[in-house]
C-alpha cells in the first residue's frame, strides 16, 4: 500500500507541472472572453461586474463569472466564438477541478498512511 501511495505522490508532482501549462491557455481563453463580452455584449459584461484576469478580479466578479461559465450561459448568446471559447474554458475548468481534487486526496493519503516525514 506505501508504494501505492508513493506512486501517488510522485504523480502529485506530474500533475502539477502539467497544469501549469494549461493554467496558462486558460488565461489566455478568459481574456479573450472577457474582450469579446465586452465589445459584443457589453451589457452583460457589466452585469458579471467587467471582469478582467487583473484590474478589475475580485472574488465576487470571479464567483460571478464561474457561475455563468459552469452554467454555460453563454451558449443563448448566439455567438460561435464565444461559445467555443465557452466550451474550452468550461472543460478546463472541470477537468482542473477534477485533476485538483485528485492530487489533493492523493497528498493527503499519502500524509495520513505514512504520517509526517521523520526530522
Amino acid at each position: 500500500m506505501r508504494d501505492v501511495i508513493r506512486a501517488l505522490v510522485g504523480l502529485f508532482g506530474l500533475g502539477f507541472l502539467c497544469m501549469f501549462p494549461l493554467v496558462i491557455v486558460y488565461f489566455v481563453v478568459l481574456h479573450r472572453m472577457f474582450r469579446i463580452l465586452a465589445e459584443r455584449h457589453s451589457d452583460l459584461y457589466q452585469r458579471l461586474g467587467s471582469p478582467t484576469l487583473i484590474a478589475n478580479n475580485t472574488v465576487i466578479n470571479g464567483l460571478r463569472f464561474q457561475w455563468f461559465l459552469l452554467t454555460r450561459r453563454y451558449i443563448p448568446l448566439n455567438d460561435h466564438v464565444l461559445t467555443r471559447l465557452g466550451n474550452v474554458a468550461f472543460l478546463m475548468t472541470v477537468f482542473g477541478i477534477i485533476v485538483s481534487t485528485g492530487l489533493l486526496i492523493s497528498y493527503i493519503a499519502y500524509g495520513v498512511i505514512l504520517g509526517p516525514p521523520p526530522r
